[in-house]
């Protein structure tokens, strides 16, 4: 089998268009929890450590993926993909640490 034989198997159903749509609403809807989460711990007095925590190990990962799909739209290469998520990374890992 040639490479250029495989395809997707929801290749017809899903077009690049649309997981694209489909990101970036998923990407709005984490941010609107994220922040109502949030808004909510602190007025009903909810807030620990290991909340902050998770919620700024999930912001790193938004911010990576977010990345990524970014890089793919804009048909950036896989190397400057790379060196893309990885300054990213050490930039929201420092700001995460940095903020006391």
């Amino acid at each position: 089998m040639y490479p250029d034989n495989i395809h997707p198997y929801f290749d017809s159903i899903f077009t690049p268009a649309s997981l694209f749509l489909f990101c970036g609403l998923c990407n709005l809807v984490y941010c609107i929890a994220d922040n109502t989460d949030g808004r909510l711990a602190r007025r009903d007095c909810k807030t620990s450590a290991i909340g902050e925590y998770l919620d700024h190990g999930l912001d790193c990962v938004t911010s990576l993926l977010s990345t990524c799909v970014a890089c793919l739209v804009f048909s950036v290469s896989t190397a400057n993909m790379a060196v893309a998520v990885v300054m990213v990374g050490i930039v929201t890992v420092l700001s995460h640490t940095l903020h006391v």
